[in-house]
């Protein structure tokens, strides 16, 4: 059986898994002329070399003009009557080069022929420097499994403390009785959870645990079953030593061990009158939630012309990425973690279909077996055909490949989008997480002339286009 001290309680994360290598990336990107600067928007081009060479301050004073310039959308609410922000014009393009990109960004059915390390290293990461994180040595499937493993492994120990305790600790004891093996008893344990996804199971085991560790140092026994007296003792006594977010995060363990497992005693623990008003007197003290706040315009068009704009290529996959999250108006896990994309260009128009299984929605068997479509279209709010160059550089990097078998499909290498830029100068087998990506984000606004971008998150991608 397991023992209580083979996994830490307290923690969300196993110091002792993976490296503890961390990322500290500084720019060192070359600036290149760019030939095609004459078919792009004048104001456009100012406006980058400003945020690049003069900084902020200067950038700023140009960006009300730069994007006038560049972009002919009016708010709805400027109208009468809805209207289409993509509806752009392309009269400033020639049509017999809409595809001539910029040198940084080479065509679809081009490769680079500078190889892909020397490349990266030259230019670094001007916006991702200051996100630091271990990177671990094992591709992201084997640590998904790692941190799945880990997970039940708590989920054991609680079942464990008292096997009668619980319908599933019944089950164990009986196929225990029946002499099966150590595999058998996992199995059970695995499916068990297995409708659960692990930060789930992660974050109602880390409240569980807490409760059973003080139990265990009270009173010196297992504490399970749930008594709902020494739960609220619980919660009086260590009230000044829990976070306000803590009694909900119990409560809410208590009703997902009932459904689960069967854990008796926690149905009535979190029904119970005293602990919820404990409960709720606790919740009121939290902070004052402040939201994102929604993109304007303007900053849309700048993740956009990011794509194409002098910075390191870590920086210009990155600002694309967030355009697509942003047009497809979804969470930011919906589109990292997708499968494919699906290309509809129809000459200057069209459209790309992100197919995800990674919704937050998606809980169910038939859900899980089916993709969520999330829709983009190619022009966005500038004048550029921001996703052809973004597909371009992913597939230039390696990031994405045709599939074989739909040659209107890419294929996501790494499982994911986006990962995370590796110390050797290449891409690394870890995908950014979402507080990263906001810290990416919020870099990627900074260093092209946005001036309020710390209330900027990936969340604001989501409700910016929502709120058009």
């Amino acid at each position: 059986m397991t023992s209580r001290d083979d996994f830490d309680y307290d923690g969300d994360e196993d110091p002792n898994f993976g490296s503890d290598a961390e990322i500290s990336l500084h720019s060192t990107a070359t600036e290149c002329p760019n030939p095609f600067a004459a078919e792009i928007d004048s104001a456009v081009c100012n406006f980058i070399s400003l945020a690049e060479a003069d900084g902020r301050n200067r950038a700023e004073l140009h960006i009300d003009t730069a994007i006038s310039r560049t972009l002919d959308v009016k708010l709805p609410w400027e109208v009468p009557g809805p209207s289409n922000v993509f509806a752009l014009s392309f009269c400033d393009f020639n049509p017999t080069q809409a595809l001539a990109f910029s040198p940084f960004v080479p065509l679809p059915s081009s490769s680079s022929t500078l190889p892909a390390q020397t490349r990266m290293a030259r230019e670094g990461s001007q916006c991702f420097a200051g996100v630091k994180r271990r990177i671990e040595k094992m591709k992201w499937p084997e640590i998904q499994e790692g941190r799945r493993r880990r997970t039940l492994l708590k989920w054991r120990y609680i079942i464990e403390e008292n096997l009668g305790s619980s319908d599933v600790g019944i089950k164990l004891h009986q196929a225990a009785l029946d002499l099966h093996d150590e595999a058998y008893l996992q199995q059970i344990v695995t499916d068990s959870f297995a409708f659960k996804k692990t930060s789930t199971l992660d974050k109602r085991g880390n409240s569980l645990l807490r409760y059973l560790k003080w139990h265990r140092k009270e009173y010196g026994c297992a504490g399970t079953p749930i008594d709902e007296a020494r739960v609220y003792e619980f919660l009086v006594k260590e009230h000044s030593r829990l976070s306000a977010t803590f009694p909900t995060s119990l409560s809410a363990a208590m009703n997902f061990s009932h459904f689960v497992i069967g854990l008796k005693g926690a149905r009535k623990c979190a029904e119970s009158a005293r602990i919820r008003g404990r409960v709720f007197s606790k919740a009121v003290q939290k902070k004052i939630l402040k939201q994102r706040r929604i993109l304007k315009v303007h900053e849309a068009a700048v993740l956009e012309l990011g794509v194409r704009a002098q910075l390191s290529v870590y920086d210009r996959v990155a600002s694309g990425f967030f355009a697509c999250q942003l047009h497809t108006r979804s969470r930011f896990t919906s589109v990292q973690f997708a499968d494919g994309l699906i290309m509809d260009f129809d000459g200057f128009d069209g459209f790309v279909e992100i197919e995800t299984r990674a919704d937050k929605n998606q809980n169910t068997a038939n859900q899980m077996t089916m993709y969520m479509p999330y829709v983009a279209p190619i022009r966005g709010v500038s004048k550029s055909q921001w996703c052809k160059e973004w597909i371009a550089l992913l597939r230039d990097e390696k990031l994405a490949v045709i599939d074989p078998e739909n040659s209107r499909r890419l294929k996501f290498t790494n499982g994911f989008i986006l990962p995370m830029p590796g110390l050797d100068g290449n891409w690394s087998s870890m995908p950014v997480e979402v507080g990263e990506a906001t810290r990416w984000l919020q870099g990627l606004l900074n260093s092209m002339g946005v001036s309020d971008f710390k209330d900027v998150g990936t969340h604001s991608l989501k409700h910016t286009p929502l709120s058009w």
